[in-house]
């Protein structure tokens, strides 16, 4: 049986092929190109839905540079009926005798390759003035896409919620960007085993705290079952191997004005001297302004000798951990060794955090908001604290 012939109606419509014969006209006027991707632009601006009859097109001039076009276009196209088209085209070319220049060839050679290989990516957000951060890991699937865990961690109160999701890695690009949008540094990739340890201790802590684990985190653990557990914070690590070997700090005050610190203020733990900050501002007494400066400076000091128990030390100095590590990973490596021994002072002696210059620094800040604030603003912290108890932080390990 003879093959059947194509019926007329089944090609593009004429103003269509009108529209690809002008384009050919000017292809052939424009190449070789000084922009592959603007003359493919301008070849296409029109012919949406017909791009392919553009390329099939391109395969009945007699014309070796068209060739060369072709093939550096191919790794500008993400259709596979273009693609295919192209490819066509190339062939038509290539049989009426023409060759295309090597460099020509490489250029095309991309999409020929296998799609770059999925792996593992872990990802972490800053940790924000309640200490709570964001975690995402991604792993690729048996057959195509990600099999991914969404977590909600409190560095107090270790994992508040998790979520498993499948995506595809069009749909996991779009999640990283919207998890990044109310983040400070984005989020941040990790080395895996830091995220297993991150996500290890959360667990702990909630346990500890007698919360049950969500049933999706016994999937969570058979998705990263490979993934060994770092024994402490990465950004140790990090420090100790850095090729660099340089120990040079940032100023203090730069860390502690830094984005990351902006919203630390330690209220649950302050909250009392806010009254007791009212009573000086509003003594009967006649005190003059450097009497109320050293009075306010003595109740700092009160607050930095017992405000703070153990476990809530502990907790800012994960924070100042994991503050490092996200420094370091910005290349912000002299901050990052500032954060990191600031951290490890907090736990140098029993009595360290008092002589603690970041942690004073940031009392000292959180006593000028709380005096700044008007009376609306106090009223609302007021009845935000009226069940106010000292923060119960356990001294967990």
């Amino acid at each position: 049986m003879g093959k059947s012939k194509k019926k007329a109606g089944n090609g593009p419509p004429s103003e269509v092929r009108d529209l690809v014969s002008e384009r050919l006209s000017l292809l052939e006027k424009s190449l070789p190109a000084e922009s592959t991707a603007d003359l493919l632009s301008e070849l296409l601006s029109g012919l949406s839905g017909h791009e392919a009859a553009m390329f099939e097109a391109m395969g009945s001039l007699n014309n070796g540079q068209v060739l060369n076009f072709l093939y550096r276009i191919m790794p500008l196209l993400n259709d596979r009926s273009q693609l295919k088209a192209v490819r066509g085209a190339i062939y038509r070319l290539e049989q009426a005798g023409h060759k295309a220049d090597p460099a020509a060839k490489v250029s095309g050679q991309s999409i020929l390759k296998p799609s770059p290989q999925r792996r593992m990516a872990a990802y972490l957000s800053e940790l924000d003035g309640d200490f709570m951060r964001v975690a995402f890991l991604a792993v690729p699937s048996a057959s195509s896409g990600y099999e991914a865990m969404l977590f909600l961690i409190s560095q107090d109160e270790g994992l508040n919620s998790l979520d498993a999701l499948s995506l595809t890695s069009t749909e996991l690009a779009g999640m990283i960007d919207e998890l990044s949008e109310n983040s400070i540094m984005g989020m941040v990739e990790v080395p895996p085993e830091h995220f297993r340890f991150v996500t290890a201790e959360a667990a702990a802590r909630a346990i500890y705290l007698g919360y049950s684990m969500p049933d999706e985190y016994d999937y969570y653990l058979r998705l990263a079952s490979g993934i060994p557990v770092a024994e402490k914070a990465a950004v140790y690590r990090m420090v100790q191997s850095d090729p660099d070997g340089s120990s040079e700090e940032g100023p203090l005050d730069e860390l502690t004005d830094h984005p990351l610190l902006g919203d630390v203020f330690f209220l649950e733990e302050l909250y009392p001297y806010l009254k007791r900050l009212e009573e000086l501002e509003n003594s009967p007494l006649v005190l003059t302004e450097q009497q109320k400066a050293e009075r306010r400076q003595s109740l700092e000091a009160e607050a930095l000798r017992e405000a703070f128990t153990p476990g809530s030390l502990r907790t800012f100095k994960r924070f100042l951990e994991e503050t490092a590590l996200l420094l370091w990973l910005a290349s912000d490596r002299r901050l990052a060794r500032t954060a990191l021994r600031a951290a490890v002072e907090l736990e140098s002696s029993p009595s360290a955090y008092q002589h603690s210059r970041l942690l004073e620094g940031l009392v000292a800040r959180s006593f000028e908001s709380m005096s700044q604030l008007g009376p609306e603003a106090r009223a609302k912290l007021h009845a935000a604290f009226a069940d106010w108890k000292p923060p119960d932080f356990p001294d967990f390990d």
